[in-house]
This record gives structure tokens, C-alpha cells and sequence, in this order.
């Protein structure tokens, strides 16, 4: 018996990330100007699947996944080469001014938000992730930004609750909006941006 799974995903304004790569930095987002540093903050993406719990030791599901993502393309079309848990997770870029004194960064909560307006589900953040182009990967952050600096950040989410998304895990081909709460320098900054619930082939038993 082969079981085929697509998971979905919120796609938010800016580019969806994959496996390892990191979203890209700087451009685009509002400027905060948190005790005495302006910092640009965008939502690159939101992608909506499970809760994997810290599957790598503590950097978080991500990892992990990146991993798993390199292995499923080493998969034949038609093996079943098993699955995997899926992490929900957000990517954020921020961009500090070049002047002013360093200041933290933290995210709240991200609520989903339905076309008329209703929340529709809160993710709860933990174990942020900073983008190492040296080594390639993603390592632990503990939410500093510095004058000059550009971050590349992942944050892993809890699960939606999948029976309050309108058509469930499948979608239904609607807009949702990710509102995403952050702290900079001890101050509340919400981030809102478009998505569009991508509706997959459901789970097929042959």
C-alpha cells in the first residue's frame, strides 16, 4: 500500500522557502524605529503543516526537514520511500539601520485571519533560527540585531488547528492573512501580509 500525502501551505507576499535555503534580505518591509535603531522587518513566509517538537536537539524541526527534503529527491516518483513530519514554520528578514545601539527581537504569536476578517487560529512561536551563508544552514538566534545588520530568520510554529482553516487541511482555495505580532526593543510591532490557501491533491491510498 502506497500513501501519497501533500500538506498545505500558506504562501505570504515574498518567496515560499524550501529545504534549506534561506529567504532574502532586506528591501521592501516598514521600518521600526526601536529605542534609538530602525529596524525593517518583512514576513517572507508562512507555510502551515504540522508540529514536529524539537526534532534536532534544540535548533529546532527545521533542520531536520531540510534533511528530509534532500533525501525525498533522492526518491523515486513511485517508491515509497516513507514520510515524515512536516514543521509549520514562518521567515522573517530584517534589516537594521547603520546607526544605533543593539536591540532584541521576538515573535509573539501569529493569528491566521480569514477573509471576512475572523481569526481563525494562533501559532505559538519557539526556537528561532538565524541564516549562516558561511555554513549554509540555519543556527540558533537569540534575537539580536545589530547597527548595519541583515537577518535572514526561521521560527518554528505550532499547528493550525486544522478543523478551524476554512476546507480543513486541503484548503479551499480561498485568502487567508498571517498577522504576526513581534517585540522589537520592548515595543509591540504587528506585521500583516496576503495568502492564498493552495489547495493539494488529498491523501491517496492505491
Amino acid at each position: 500500500m502506497h500513501r501519497t500525502r501533500a500538506l498545505a501551505f500558506l504562501s505570504l507576499a515574498g518567496l515560499v522557502a524550501c529545504g534549506s535555503s534561506p529567504p532574502a534580505t532586506g528591501g521592501g518591509g516598514p521600518q521600526h524605529q526601536a529605542a534609538g535603531l530602525a529596524v525593517e522587518v518583512e514576513v517572507s513566509s508562512v507555510s502551515l503543516a504540522d508540529d514536529c517538537g524539537d526534532l534536532d536537539g534544540g535548533l529546532g524541526a527545521s533542520s531536520a526537514i531540510a534533511e528530509r527534503s534532500s533525501m525525498a529527491a533522492d526518491c523515486a516518483p513511485d517508491a515509497d520511500c516513507g514520510g515524515g513530519c512536516e514543521q509549520t514554520t514562518m521567515q522573517l528578514t530584517l534589516s537594521a539601520a547603520d546607526a544605533g545601539p543593539a536591540t532584541q527581537v521576538e515573535v509573539i504569536k501569529v493569528e491566521l485571519v480569514d477573509g471576512q476578517g475572523a481569526v481563525v487560529g494562533v501559532l505559538t512561536p519557539r526556537t528561532p533560527r538565524l541564516w549562516d551563508g558561511e555554513r549554509g544552514v540555519y543556527v540558533a538566534w537569540d534575537g539580536a540585531i545589530t547597527a548595519g545588520q541583515d537577518i535572514a530568520a526561521s521560527v518554528d510554529l505550532s499547528a493550525p488547528d486544522w478543523g478551524s482553516i476554512p476546507g480543513g487541511r486541503w484548503g479551499d482555495g480561498g485568502t487567508l492573512a498571517a498577522r504576526v505580532t513581534l517585540s522589537i526593543g520592548g515595543e509591540t510591532v504587528v506585521r500583516s501580509s496576503s495568502a492564498t490557501a493552495v489547495a493539494p491533491d488529498p491523501m491517496v491510498v492505491t
